[in-house]
């Protein structure tokens, strides 16, 4: 049987005052192909993780918070490990480069 580990679906999550109404968000940079832990391959463990990552104004993930468990360690640690490879251009915010948080949910499992 085929099985995928995919990024789901990527949205931000930083606070924008609510004067303030143009920011360009973060834009990955790098495609990084997600790995399916062997491990879960052979026990077939399925499961998304909800990650939020703060890209800095260089555009690199410098901390990582699990918002949403997969459920199974093995698959938050694949995740944790793949966001923090991931590299952005960073979000401007009035000509001026920023760190946000943003929110990624990845999703492990079987076709």
């Amino acid at each position: 049987k085929k099985y995928k580990a995919v990024v789901h679906k990527t949205n931000t999550a930083e606070y924008i005052p609510p004067t303030e109404v143009e920011i360009l968000k973060p834009t990955l940079l790098s495609k990084i192909d997600l790995v399916y832990p062997q491990e879960a391959i052979n026990k077939r463990i399925e499961g998304e993780a909800l990650a939020k990552l703060l890209v800095t104004t260089d555009g690199e993930v410098s901390e990582v918070l699990l918002e949403k468990s997969s459920g199974h360690q093995i698959l938050d640690t694949a995740t944790i490990n793949y966001v923090n490879k991931l590299k952005f251009l960073p979000a401007e915010y009035k000509g001026k480069y920023k760190s946000v948080w943003i929110t990624m949910l990845v999703k492990f499992s079987f076709e």
